[in-house]
């Protein structure tokens, strides 16, 4: 494995070019306010998450992996 395919399987949050079409077509956003969106609860707290182990968003609690 070259070190792209490594790199994109093992950081595909690094992928986010936060363009913010995931939170424009999640179905958990226009219902619940309290939820930031799959951008801020995916890429960027994964990003958060490296720096503190201990860190945990209670907005991943809605949502619903649904993928789109």
């Amino acid at each position: 494995m070259d070190l792209q395919e490594r790199n994109i399987s093992e950081n595909n949050f690094e992928q986010c070019i936060k363009c913010t079409v995931c939170t424009a077509y999640c179905p958990v956003v226009p219902v619940n306010p309290a939820y930031p969106g799959p951008k801020q609860a995916g890429p960027d707290g994964e990003r958060l998450r490296l720096k503190a182990g201990s860190y945990f968003d209670e907005a991943l609690k809605y949502c619903l992996n649904c993928k789109r």
